[in-house]
């Protein structure tokens, strides 16, 4: 009897386990987050299978058929079809097509685009402005961005160009002129001209 009683055991977690990975499975892509975020009016909602965005009556304004999809950032939200990522506007039109390896949202009119593993920029109108060469950026805050080479950080305008040179072992966005990176181990604090400022209090490093 103890032995039945084990094998039923057995059997019951193996079912249980089995409905919780396949719920895991379908939550993934139905509920993102319970209630919706928005962004600029629109979340993104799958329906167990494919991925489109709702309005904030909860109504679908752009039908699930992504793979995967980031949320609206300057009007357009970047989607994956199959293995690749473009972008579409509010009305679901692809304006941009899938050809990326990956992709980021837009900030200040140009999002990061990963070709050949190297990272770029694109613009708007989905033309390449700084050429992939990078192994890692951020994105755009205050007119730079952070841009990594090899093992080291630095930052470049929208032109390309590196205007703060690569030194730093890790980094942040710039906000109200100052970025937070780490230099040799330790935390400092920079204005956009790469120019160190002396931190007023202790803070958290937080990698971007």
């Amino acid at each position: 009897m103890r032995k039945v009683a084990l094998i039923v055991a057995i059997a019951v977690a193996l079912v249980v386990v089995a409905y919780i990975n396949r719920e895991k499975r379908g939550s993934s892509l139905e509920h993102f987050h319970d209630p919706p975020i928005f962004k600029e009016g629109l979340a993104r909602k799958g329906d167990g299978e494919k991925i489109g965005f709702i309005n904030e009556k909860r109504d679908y304004v752009i039908k699930p058929q992504f793979d995967d999809a980031f949320p609206f950032d300057e009007g357009l939200a970047a989607v994956k079809i199959g293995s690749k990522w473009g972008f579409v506007d509010r009305n679901g039109k692809l304006v941009i097509e899938p050809q990326f390896e990956s992709v980021g949202s837009f900030h200040e009119g140009l999002a990061k685009v990963w070709v050949n593993g190297k990272v770029g920029f694109l613009n708007k109108n989905g033309s390449i402005v700084i050429e992939p060469k990078f192994n890692d950026s951020g994105g755009f805050s205050e007119g730079l961005a952070a841009v990594q080479v090899g093992i080291k950080w630095g930052y470049i305008d929208k032109t390309g160009h590196i205007v703060i040179p690569l030194q730093f072992d890790d980094q942040s966005n710039f906000e109200g002129g100052k970025a937070k990176v780490r230099l040799n181990g330790k935390e400092i604090q920079i204005d956009n001209t790469g120019r160190t400022l002396s931190l007023q209090q202790k803070q958290v490093f937080v990698p971007q």
